[in-house]
């Protein structure tokens, strides 16, 4: 095509002329965008430049075809560029971008709408804009320097404008034709990015959720470190526009804890202070009156803090970010805002309906929250005194679940998720999925180092009393509150059982410590199965001296206990009492034990989670701690599995045995569980069961002891002086704790592993003679001695691996005596025979029993 130079000259000399305003025009694009970005996308990028009067006639001379008057036709001669981190803040900067020009949407592209499903290509979003004349966030529009001239921006993720920056124009503006070849690596790098910010959105949701809500999650101890450095960072930060959000970290912490003074001192100074943090920080200002007014519509902190609120909810016209398009951050905002106003509502009668129309809005604003969508079930059951509309939604009530199992994955919204999955649970009639979820919850809120409200049971439990406000509450319903009831109690300073359990106690003797529950499959479909565990229970239960308590039926497990009860009630070793929790009504396949020494029977229809729930109000009625019982599983149905966790939530140690079926693989499946540091998976091993179940109080005082186990530790050391980089090898004072105490205890233990080969230990008198140990019984002492060993390596946190490594407490050994190979049953039987020489040495020999005196 021809160009005319007297044209072309022409336009340059008009665009040279109006270049001066296009500067004019990118200034102020520029400051607007900025502006906007520190609302929107704080870490964004903002560029904005006119086009070059070279660039100008570059461009007028290869569109003269397209343009016969470049100069007000063309519509990027001002030009700028907003680059974000992710799509979500892209996506918000288009908004306000939408909202405050006016938009030539003829000469506007949106390349991600013209994609087909299989297409993977440029994905920036062009706008090409017109000022409207009014002032936007403060800046001047120069309306009388740039009139109704056009400007175009640009909108783009990082990895959109990478990818742009290298591979758009060469493939799209090259004076050749690309290669196909190209083209495809092209398109599989738009792939690649595309992809990339999705996982990079994915993540910096999840983060921010996470670090937003980080008190609530902290233990106690990282809780006030972090209270700690940002108290002095408030103290000491110089610049005035600074301080909300270091106060505003200081409220989250102090609020996670229920720590309402803290709260109110820091963060009302700047209730009143228009800053990004503003609305957040009013939540929790808000929160923080509510729960010290304890909803009293009279008190002066429940008016200030629905006020504050309000402030969130209908925020009029004031501050710089309320003249913005609405934030997707502020509509969750807003949403929170009205859910704390429908909390506010509860338990003051006459305002139900208003709670529930306050729950319904703020599933609007924030549709895939499932606690507010929970909430308004709640309040629709209330409201309608009815469940039967639980059936129509129950595809929202399985998505919601799904949404809260996400958080609880990374650590968010814990221990909320498992409460409103144990809730939502309880709605869809799953009583069991209910109570694992409740039971988690337990765990977490009764945790040592937990940072939880104060008033996080009571909250819950007045949760389930409107669910059933208006009726009888099932039995489900009964025992998540029992469940409920006894977290709380576990978790009381005092360790006594709460008033509102007072009045379920059955069983009102004292329990003889220590405790051992004893759990395991109980179908007579699985009788044959369950006998081969016969000698495990048998061994475990040799020398107890205290309270078992199992199923009382005599089928399964419980049926193998009231048969070694029995037995050893015949051979006079018994030194336990035999307890059981049954129903009123029994399967006629299953009948009463009656071998068990006493058995309290509850006001269930049937065996069901009321019966552990049942004992363990008695035993924390009597005084027991629950981090003294100890729970043996063998097996088990859907009861057991409740009782397992049940168990782990309270505190007890609970070992159950690996490879035994049904409820057992399952836990140790389960990630909500599996990491518990109160379970152990025991290996199908007599010697640890007896270990595990019946641990032996110290015979010697603990000075003793650690003379003792500097004893073994050094003959350990004179044997394995080989392991030069082994941490267990380490001089006495060098060594791990945990190391140090396992020598301790295989010293303790003595005593009980002399017993199984014939011999016992006395104060020495005179000279110490050796005894001489056969074969036989080193073979014994040695498989007692490694059961002692699996039983102390699981309570210190060790794990089975195929590959020894200390640092990490990883063994490969941890397995029953019969699957140990004979070069690491060595160290076992090396042991056993070193004992009498290390028991000399602090004045103990070791001397063979008289036949009468061996028992069991």
């Amino acid at each position: 095509m021809k160009i005319d130079p007297k044209w072309h000259k022409d336009q340059v000399d008009l665009y040279t002329a109006e270049y001066l305003r296009y500067e004019v025009y990118a200034a102020v694009l520029k400051e607007i965008l900025e502006r906007a970005c520190r609302i929107y996308a704080p870490l964004a990028i903002v560029q904005a430049r006119p086009k070059s009067v070279a660039g100008f006639a570059e461009k007028a001379a290869r569109k003269a075809f397209k343009y016969n008057n470049p100069v007000h036709q063309i519509t990027d001669l001002c030009g700028a560029r907003v680059i974000t981190r992710t799509q979500e803040e892209a996506d918000e900067i288009c908004e306000f971008i939408k909202a405050n020009f006016t938009i030539d949407e003829a000469n506007s592209l949106n390349t991600r709408a013209r994609l087909t499903a299989k297409e993977f290509d440029y994905l920036s979003l062009h706008f090409v804009v017109q000022m409207k004349g009014d002032p936007l966030l403060g800046v001047d529009p120069r309306i009388e320097t740039i009139g109704a001239r056009k400007a175009e921006i640009q909108v783009r993720t990082l990895l959109q404008h990478a990818w742009a920056d290298i591979t758009h124009d060469r493939l799209y503006k090259s004076a050749f034709n690309v290669p196909e070849k190209f083209r495809r690596d092209g398109a599989l790098l738009a792939a690649a990015m595309e992809h990339g910010d999705g996982s990079f959105a994915r993540f910096e949701k999840g983060f921010s959720a996470y670090e937003g809500s980080y008190a609530a999650y902290a233990d106690e101890d990282k809780r006030q470190q972090e209270m700690a450095i940002a108290k002095v960072v408030l103290r000491n930060e110089p610049r005035a526009e600074n301080k909300p959000a270091i106060a505003l970290r200081i409220g989250r912490i102090a609020n996670a804890a229920g720590d309402d003074e803290t709260t109110i001192a820091t963060l009302e100074p700047f209730a009143d202070v228009e800053t990004l943090e503003e609305d957040a920080l009013r939540l929790e200002l808000a929160k923080a009156y509510l729960r010290r007014s304890k909803r009293q519509p009279d008190a002066p902190d429940y008016s200030r803090g629905r006020t504050l609120l309000s402030r969130i909810i209908d925020p009029g016209s004031a501050g710089a970010a309320k003249m913005l398009p609405e934030r997707r951050q502020m509509r969750i905002l807003q949403a929170e805002a009205l859910a704390l106003l429908a909390w506010s509502c509860q338990d003051i009668h006459g305002q139900e309906s208003q709670a529930r129309d306050l729950y319904r809005r703020a599933l609007q604003l924030d549709p895939l929250n499932p606690y507010h969508f929970t909430s308004l079930l709640e309040y629709e059951a209330f409201c309608t005194q009815s469940h039967e509309f639980m059936v129509a939604v129950k595809p929202s009530l399985l998505a919601a679940v799904t949404a809260c199992r996400s958080h609880a994955q990374v650590g968010i919204e814990v221990p909320r998720a498992f409460f409103t999955i144990g809730k939502l649970h309880l709605l869809m009639d799953e009583p069991y999925e209910s109570l694992s979820a409740y039971a988690k919850a337990v765990a977490v809120c009764n945790c040592e180092k937990a940072c939880v409200a104060p008033d996080v049971y009571d909250e819950e439990l007045r949760s389930l009393r409107r669910l059933n406000a208006f009726r009888s509450p099932p039995p489900e319903h009964e025992w998540a509150r029992e469940l409920l009831l006894l977290g709380k109690s576990a978790k009381r300073a005092s360790r006594d059982l709460c008033e509102e359990l007072q009045g379920n106690v059955l069983r009102k003797a004292e329990a003889k410590e220590p405790i051992l529950i004893v759990v395991g499959g109980a179908s007579p479909a699985i009788e044959e199965e369950m006998r081969k565990y016969r000698d495990y229970l048998a061994e475990a239960l040799a020398g107890f001296e205290g309270t078992v308590i199992s199923g009382g039926t005599d089928a399964g497990i419980p049926g193998l206990v009231g048969a070694v009860t029995e037995e050893m009630r015949r051979a006079g070793t018994k030194k336990f009492t035999a307890l059981a929790y049954l129903s009123r009504h029994l399967p006629a396949d299953a009948p009463k034990d009656k071998r068990y020494d006493e058995t309290v029977i509850t006001d269930g229809k049937t065996l069901s989670p009321h019966e552990p729930l049942q004992s363990w109000i008695d035993l924390l009625a009597a005084g027991v701690r629950p981090q003294e019982v100890r729970v043996l599983g063998i097996n088990g149905g859907r009861i057991a599995a409740f009782e397992y966790r049940l168990a782990l939530a309270l505190g007890a140690k609970v070992g159950v045995m690996q490879n035994t079926g049904r409820a057992a693989p399952e836990l140790f499946d389960d990630p909500d569980w599996n990491q518990m540091p109160n379970l152990f998976r025991l290996p199908m091993d007599s010697a640890t069961a007896l270990a595990f179940a019946n641990p032996l109080p110290a015979p010697w005082p603990r000075d003793v002891l650690d003379t003792l186990g500097q004893i073994v530790h050094a003959k350990y050391c004179e044997v394995h002086k080989s392991k030069l980089v082994d941490p267990s090898v380490l001089p006495w004072g060098e060594l791990r704790p945990d190391l140090q105490d396992s020598n301790r205890q295989q010293a303790a233990y003595a005593a009980r592993t002399l017993r199984k080969g014939g011999y016992g230990v006395r104060p020495a008198k005179g000279t110490i003679r050796y005894p001489d140990f056969t074969p036989e019984e080193v073979e014994v002492m040695a498989e007692a001695e490694h059961g002692r060993w699996n039983a102390e390596r699981l309570a210190a946190g060790w794990k089975w691996g195929p590959v020894r490594d200390v640092a990490n407490k990883i063994n490969p050994a941890l397995v029953a005596w019969r699957d140990l190979p004979d070069d690491i049953r060595r160290y076992d039987r090396d042991a056993v025979k070193g004992l009498p020489e290390v028991l000399a040495k602090a004045g103990l020999e070791v001397y063979r029993l008289d036949p009468g005196e061996t028992g069991r």
